[in-house]
């Protein structure tokens, strides 16, 4: 089950945890229950966890396909980004509406060479 569970994340492709959707969040810890149980409970075999893991990237890929097909399905599954610096300033208000740790979003903006919002160009 723990090649299954590799090649199976492999396949899905390579990102950062905090980069995962929550629908991709949900497809890793259903790929996860899925192969919890065969490898947990002798009585449970491995070939319903593959169909099941089948079934997963199988919708996994039929979601993907439809998010890029139609705006609205990829708002519904995705949700809205919300913009957090506009125009070189913090957006307090929109801030505030997330559940983000002003810590946690300044450490985001070191990773990406930002120290300061003032290093943020306005778009042209």
């Amino acid at each position: 089950m723990f090649v299954v569970i590799l090649t199976s994340l492999r396949l899905l492709g390579k990102r950062g945890v905090k980069q995962l959707s929550v629908f991709e969040l949900v497809v890793i810890i259903g790929l996860g229950s899925a192969a919890g149980d065969p490898m947990f409970y002798k009585d449970v075999g491995i070939l319903p966890a593959l169909i099941v893991f089948s079934m997963i990237v199988g919708l996994y890929t039929l979601v993907t396909y439809l998010i890029g097909k139609n705006k609205k399905f990829e708002t519904l599954v995705e949700g809205k980004p919300v913009c957090l610096i506009r125009d070189g300033v913090f957006a307090i208000d929109n801030f505030k509406k997330e559940v983000l740790r002003e810590d946690e979003f300044f450490a985001e903006l070191r990773l990406q060479s930002i120290s300061q919002l003032g290093q943020m160009s306005k778009p042209s």
